[in-house]
């Protein structure tokens, strides 16, 4: 009876041995598949990190190298987040829309310059008043 239950025990352990393998098998799997997408992934962020002047072209290697590192990539994007590029720099206080130079002497902005339209002109001289 003993060896029947000795045999029974090796049955289970190797009944459960099988589907803890089988769920790692898909765990890896499914880790894999994750590794992959995210390696598809590296190479286009470095490319606008380096479009949009947040490094320099010479850091590429090191950016893919840094950007595959989840630790890494999130200082990166800490410093990213931080920084301000040369052109966003400039665009800093500049003004984003400047007035003519006629409405620069009209009274208020949006108001007629003071040159007469030959719309006006029609219209007063048919009205009498000039």
């Amino acid at each position: 009876m003993a060896n029947g239950l000795n045999q029974q025990k090796v049955l289970d352990y190797i009944k459960r041995s099988g589907t803890l393998i089988a769920e790692a098998e898909k765990r890896a799997a499914a880790f894999a598949e994750k590794q992959a997408s995210v390696q598809s992934k590296i190479e286009p962020a470095v490319e606008a990190l380096i479009a949009n002047g947040r490094i320099p072209e010479e850091l590429r290697a090191k950016a893919a190298q840094s950007c595959a590192d989840h630790a890494k990539t999130l200082e990166i994007l800490a410093s990213v987040a931080a920084h301000r590029s040369d052109a966003e720099l400039a665009h800093l206080g500049a003004p984003v829309k400047t007035a003519s130079a006629k409405q620069m002497n009209a009274a208020f902005v949006g108001a007629d310059p003071d040159d007469e339209r030959e719309s006006d002109r029609v219209l007063f001289e048919r009205f009498g008043i000039r």
